[in-house]
């Protein structure tokens, strides 16, 4: 493929984007495979960035992680670089500087906790953003308690102090980027499948091997001398039995 169409189906990979792992690993393993475009299809997660609502970001911040993962085990520079150059940029577009942008402050704190790891010549930038993610968690929190001051001051309001407070409230919501329902289910659903492959990881368990018992006294075991009596001896049959069992266990080693 040439450059356009590589551009194009990465394009469209971006707008089926989900939060699904599979999803992102696809996404992220096609900008892998075409690292020789990794400029072109870095601006185009730019670009789909800019035109996602801030509830969609946290994917694409996703994307972007894989690749810096992926990138580092390859020992692959290009998308290293990149993300470098626009660290801050990319915080930015995740959360921006309003109360959405709070919604994936912890998404993005876990995945900065990563990349300091690999991107370990971006520590200015690292301190920087650190400070303006800590500096947005106070503001949320003051507005927080200035609202419960507000609420439990005994002195009520006149009505144009009223009027005064609403018009404040009315303004602060224009402010804040407007999400319909659909986008808010949708972030929901994406929150719970995202909880649910996080727990995934913590139901596999391993079954404990019984212990051997080599003291055992089987002459005086009633089961043990049923079975060792009943039990047919090995024939030729038997012996065709596991050699088909061995065949097929060697196919399966084989995939």
């Amino acid at each position: 493929m040439d450059g356009f169409q590589i551009r194009i189906e990465f394009k469209e990979l971006l707008s089926k984007l989900t939060v699904r792992p599979e999803s992102i690993l696809k996404t992220a393993q096609f900008a892998i495979d075409y690292k020789s475009f990794h400029e072109n299809l870095f601006d185009c997660i730019f670009e789909h960035v800019h035109t996602s609502n801030v509830l969609e970001r946290l994917n694409l911040l996703y994307v972007l992680d894989r690749m810096v993962s992926m990138s580092n085990k390859t020992k692959f520079q290009g998308y290293l670089d990149l993300v470098s150059q626009n660290l801050i940029d990319i915080v930015d577009n995740i959360v921006p500087n309003n109360s959405t942008g709070l919604i994936n402050i912890n998404g993005l704190k876990k995945v900065l906790k990563k990349w300091k790891v690999v991107l370990k010549d971006s520590s200015e930038k690292f301190e920087e953003i650190d400070k303006k993610l800590e500096l947005m968690e106070q503001n949320d929190n003051n507005n927080h308690n200035n609202d419960n001051m507000n609420e439990n001051n005994k002195i009520k309001p006149d009505h144009q102090h009223h009027s005064l407070q609403q018009k404040r409230k009315h303004s602060k919501v224009n402010n804040v980027e407007k999400m319909t329902d659909d986008v808010i289910m949708k972030r929901i659903e994406d929150d719970r499948e995202r909880h649910k492959r996080i727990k995934e990881e913590f139901w596999l368990t391993f079954r404990k091997q019984p212990e051997l018992v080599f003291d055992r006294d089987f002459e005086s075991d009633p089961e043990f001398n049923d079975c060792w009596e009943n039990f047919s001896d090995l024939n030729e049959n038997d012996k065709i039995l596991l050699e088909n069992e061995s065949l097929k266990y060697k196919d399966i080693m084989k995939t």
